[in-house]
């Protein structure tokens, strides 16, 4: 017997280069909040349990935008928001395939 279509399971794990702007430079609240856009290709590898997609090496292309703000005296802790939006391309069983991904994250960064 086959394993059942709902413990089949599919990753997407993401590598991404980015150039990052910051359109305002330090001059946005005296450099405390630093808005950015970015852009820049990747690579994505689909790994899967599914018979009709096999794990391969796909191109990734990501542009998005978010907005930094530096807490403390310093502005050594940064609180950071990002919007990303991916384009992914490759082949899968022969056809051609090419799939969309949003994500947004939240991440507290620390600088040395």
């Amino acid at each position: 017997a086959g394993v059942p279509t709902s413990a089949k399971d599919t990753s997407l794990l993401l590598a991404n280069v980015d150039l990052l702007v910051y359109p305002f430079g330090n001059d946005f609240s005296d450099g405390r909040i630093r808005p950015f856009m970015c852009i820049g290709p990747g690579l994505a590898w689909l790994f899967s349990d599914f018979d009709q997609a096999d794990n391969e090496l796909m191109y990734d292309t990501n542009l998005g935008a978010g907005i930094k703000f530096l807490l403390g005296d310093t502005g050594n802790t940064v609180l950071r928001f990002d919007w990303r939006w991916h384009y992914i391309a490759g082949s899968t069983a022969g056809l051609e395939n090419s799939m969309y991904r949003q994500e947004l994250t939240i991440g507290i960064g620390f600088q040395f």
